[in-house]
């Protein structure tokens, strides 16, 4: 684990978690503190509350970073109830962290209204998809985000669909990785049609997913989706240039 800004670098993990006991409830931690990482431990609900305090005090704090570390629902949250008053996060990498069904409800929740968050990483949590689903909602009206990764979770078809709906109204959004996470060509073709649509995603990767050659009138012979979306995608930024 490790606590890291600009004039602090404690190093060591048994150093790095008595530095973490030592705050308060409700301190206002270190006005310099841009940045909290936390990489590969176990961090209990009681060190979470600690987090959640420095996200709603610290106003120079831009990224949490919480790699791995298998915080369950309860923790995340805890961190979107932070998240939901004003904060200065830019960053959040809550890959690996088992947040579950409630933990991505709370943060789809949160996300819908927040105009702070930039980048999001939910690798690896399980997603699928309904929790697919309450993601894509909140990117309706989410007029922030600019970078969401979902890779290595199950959303399918249904999630990409979702996903698909919510991209052809979010203009906002720039990167969108969801490789890994079961889809078919029913899913991605569906994404292409909603890429067609969308005018802000300039980097988008589906490997890694159940594609098969596909052969119909608007696609090249032994295309797959995966090479389509990746060519109309290049195709839009010709038309642009």
């Amino acid at each position: 684990m490790c606590i890291r800004d600009r004039y602090m670098g404690v190093q060591g993990a048994s150093n790095q978690i008595k530095e973490l006991k030592k705050l308060p409830e409700g301190l206002n931690f270190k006005k310099s503190l841009k940045s909290l990482h936390f990489d590969n431990v176990s961090l209990n609900k009681g060190n979470m509350k600690i987090v959640a305090s420095i996200i709603r005090n610290n106003s120079n704090l831009h990224a949490l970073n919480l790699n791995f570390v298998s915080i369950g629902s309860e923790s995340a949250e805890i961190i979107a109830i932070a998240m939901s008053y004003k904060h200065s996060l830019t960053h959040l990498n809550l890959a690996g962290c088992n947040i579950g069904l409630k933990g991505i409800k709370a943060l789809s929740i949160v996300l819908a209204e927040d105009d702070t968050l930039a980048e999001l990483n939910l690798d690896c949590n399980r997603i699928q998809a309904q929790s697919a689903k309450e993601i894509a909602a909140a990117l309706k009206t989410n007029k922030r985000l600019k970078i969401l990764y979902l890779i290595y979770n199950s959303i399918g078809d249904a999630g990409a669909k979702a996903m698909a709906d919510a991209i052809e109204s979010n203009q906002t959004l720039a990167v969108l990785f969801v490789y890994g996470n079961r889809i078919t060509d029913e899913g991605t073709l569906a994404m292409a049609n909603a890429l067609m649509k969308n005018n802000g995603i300039v980097e988008f990767n589906a490997d890694h997913n159940k594609f098969t050659a596909v052969s119909y009138t608007h696609l090249r012979a032994h295309e797959t989706s995966l090479h389509l979306v990746c060519r109309l995608l290049l195709e839009k930024k010709k038309k642009k240039t």
